[in-house]
């Protein structure tokens, strides 16, 4: 955080604006991403989906990610949180389902 002397505060950034997923401002690549986002949402919202399973192989991050913020919430000791965090902060992201010891 940046302080401004009383009166050369910087102007407040624009609310952003709202774009649908089809909006043709949209650069190429993204609007190929959500053009089936319509499809994913009806799949998800279907009578015969149950659960979604991450793969164990190239997701396993999000899983990893997700449990250390979970540790976080539930107030671990930031001592017994620290080894997680630098067994996910890695590269490449595709990373197998770790034992974080959680």
């Amino acid at each position: 955080m940046t302080r401004y002397p009383r009166g050369e505060e910087p102007k407040t950034p624009p609310v952003p604006e709202l774009w649908d997923f089809d909006d043709s401002r949209w650069p190429r690549i993204p609007a190929q991403d959500f053009s089936n986002i319509p499809r994913q949402q009806r799949g998800l919202h279907g009578r015969s989906f149950e659960y979604m399973r991450l793969s164990e192989k190239n997701e396993g991050h999000i899983s990893n990610y997700q449990r250390v913020i979970d540790g976080f919430l539930a107030g671990l000791p930031y001592e017994r949180l620290l080894p997680s965090l630098r067994h996910i902060n890695v590269n490449p992201l595709e990373q197998p389902i770790a034992d974080l010891e959680l």
